[in-house]
């Protein structure tokens, strides 16, 4: 049941980079995209009512990082399986842009303790292809305090 998250700032290659994971694993892509529309704190709300009615899948986009926080702190006994942080654009960004990365990184910087205390993997670049697919479904204790 792979639960997959997929974070990062504007531009910085989740989209692609969750494209190219779904096509590789089978798994439906969702992107927080879709929730344009809906008021900004809601979207958190909205986005694991319905996740939570789906048992496997991929969820990328600007808002990834509040749904993974929301989802992190209202479902203690739901699976997430990895978490993929982007860490910088791969293009430039406008000043909009990068205030909301920032503001992107804060969230996220917020979930690191609890992702690391439920031994989530964690697979971070600076740059999408740092990444191998084959990481995908094959990471083991990135975090050094969880081996079975």
């Amino acid at each position: 049941m792979p639960r997959i998250f997929i974070c990062g700032g504007p531009r910085s290659g989740k989209s692609t980079f969750a494209k190219r994971l779904g096509e590789e694993t089978g798994l439906q892509v969702i992107s927080t995209d879709r929730y344009i529309g809906v008021s900004w704190e809601n979207v958190p709300l909205v986005a694991v009512k319905a996740l939570t009615h789906a048992p496997d899948w991929i969820l990328e986009g600007i808002q990834a990082a509040r749904v993974l926080r929301f989802w992190l702190n209202t479902q203690p006994d739901a699976q997430v399986t990895q978490v993929y942080w982007f860490n910088r654009a791969i293009v430039n960004r406008t000043a909009r842009q990068e205030a909301t990365a920032k503001g992107v990184a804060t969230v996220f910087a917020s979930v690191r303790g609890e992702l690391s205390k439920r031994c989530i993997p964690l697979f971070e670049s600076s740059l999408p292809h740092d990444y191998s697919l084959a990481l995908a479904f094959g990471a083991t204790d990135p975090w050094g305090n969880c081996s079975e």
